[in-house]
């Protein structure tokens, strides 16, 4: 073996620790959401920019809306729902709880999902710099009993949420009936 074929063997190393070191620092400055992060929950924001928030099951409407940090009822007015029970909806839907897609359905594939007449709706009233409202629905139960199939009417993914949030809102449903 010549100097030249050890200078190139040296060269072709040297590359190689290079080309590793860089990818290192890529990987590192890479930003890593949080397992509980906003971006990671079916609504993509934090709990507390939720500014109103209203449940539906047919002719039954539950809405609250935010008085400084707890919940207040405005419908049904006369009917007694605890605002604890509000927070951890909310809090399934938003930062508290992570949701997972499972896919990406047209219209025609949601009835697999439950979603062609879903069980109930959820309207939120996102506020702070980009105001906006999210309505999303709920669909039936996963094959294991454990969460719920949700869709956002402003994206084609179906999600997958913890079921307790079908429990909250029953427990909503059966306080305003």
């Amino acid at each position: 073996m010549t100097w030249r074929h050890v200078t190139w063997i040296y060269l072709v190393l040297v590359a190689l620790a290079l080309a590793v070191v860089v990818d290192q620092r890529v990987k590192d400055s890479a930003p890593v959401v949080a397992e509980g992060a906003p971006e990671k929950s079916l609504l993509g924001v934090d709990a507390t920019v939720i500014e109103e928030i209203a449940f539906r099951r047919g002719v039954t409407i539950v809405r609250a809306s935010r008085d400084g940090e707890r919940w207040r009822v405005i419908e049904p007015a006369a009917k007694e729902i605890p605002p604890d029970l509000i927070a951890a909806a909310v809090g399934t839907l938003t930062a508290g709880q992570v949701s997972e897609v499972v896919a990406e359905a047209p219209g025609s594939e949601l009835g697999a999902f439950g979603l062609t007449e879903p069980d109930f709706s959820v309207r939120a009233v996102i506020g702070g710099q980009r105001r906006r409202v999210i309505q999303v629905f709920v669909g039936a139960n996963n094959p294991t009993n454990t969460a719920v199939y949700a869709k956002r009417d402003d994206r084609p993914e179906v999600f997958l949420v913890g079921l307790n949030l079908r429990y909250y809102a029953a427990l909503m449903f059966d306080a305003a009936g």
